[in-house]
């Protein structure tokens, strides 16, 4: 018995371990809205057009002008066409009713876009230096009424390729 119980404080202590090396080297993420000032003072592009991929690397995704392309690792394209401004100004997300142009699918897809900022700090000869990784959070939904409430099936993180 006596064992057990040093055995699980020595399971105790390398937890506690663990969780305190993980507190110390995780980057702060802010969720941030498209006028937020930290979004423009780390470079951060006004706009989403532009050639995306997950942080996961399975999915990548082009976003034009009236056109949305989606690409899975080892499946064929997927086109979108959506006919709403995704101007920027205004709104924390940017909403995109998508249309298939793909022959074989007709459901449509709902989206929203927000802003989202990964800061790493590194320490360099008694100096802080962060750095900024502008990165979006894409939300799908089933309908629009889903889209309306926040009610999300999916969501992925992208960085600009």
């Amino acid at each position: 018995m006596h064992k057990l119980k040093n055995i699980f404080r020595i399971s105790i202590f390398r937890m506690t371990g663990m969780m305190f090396f993980l507190t110390i080297n995780a980057s702060p993420i802010n969720a941030l809205d498209w006028n937020d000032k930290n979004w423009g003072k780390s470079g951060c592009p006004k706009t989403i057009l532009g050639s995306w991929v997950s942080r996961s690397s399975e999915e990548s995704l082009m976003i034009e002008a009236n056109r949305l392309i989606f690409q899975a690792i080892d499946e064929d394209q997927q086109f979108y066409s959506y006919k709403q401004s995704i101007s920027s100004e205004k709104n924390k997300h940017i909403e995109i009713i998508l249309s298939s142009k793909n022959s074989t699918d007709e459901n449509k897809r709902y989206l929203k876009i927000r802003p989202h900022i990964a800061q790493s700090i590194t320490h360099e000869e008694k100096t802080q230096v962060k750095t900024a990784t502008c990165l979006i959070k894409v939300f799908q939904f089933e309908n629009q009424k889903d889209a309306k409430l926040n009610k999300y099936m999916s969501w992925d993180i992208y960085k600009r390729k």
